[in-house]
């Protein structure tokens, strides 16, 4: 088994996200389209029953038309929330176009129906 220092993780964390933020959108769109097609073909993400997504920030993989589709299928698709004592609630939303930002600058529901974790198929 091989260790990795807290310092090297830290690092390298440091090092991605640079790499990540210094992606043009249009880049952006594009690998998130191919991320999301290759994990959707994998893990069947348009059909399952529960799924738990998260919106979008900093040039991360962006998953917009997944969660697009899915809604139109009327699956259940939830999304974090900050809850009570910093706790993460996984809601699914009421109306996906009405969200809050929280006190990260992320959007999140600011309302709908508690999902509980163990309820999920896959959590992205």
């Amino acid at each position: 088994m091989v260790l990795v220092s807290t310092i090297v993780k830290t690092e390298y964390r440091k090092f991605i996200l640079q790499k990540r933020n210094a992606l043009e959108v249009s880049k952006v769109l594009n690998l998130s389209k191919i991320i999301t097609r290759i994990a959707d073909l994998e893990l069947s993400l348009h059909s399952i029953k529960t799924l738990g997504c998260y919106f979008s920030s900093r040039n991360e993989v962006d998953l917009k038309n997944l969660v697009t589709k899915r809604l139109k299928k009327n699956l259940i698709t939830s999304f974090p929330r900050i809850g009570h004592n910093h706790s993460m609630e996984l809601i699914a939303p009421k109306n996906i176009h009405k969200l809050n930002k929280n006190k990260y600058g992320i959007s999140e529901p600011s309302d709908g129906n508690t999902i509980c974790p163990l309820e999920h198929e896959i959590i992205l």
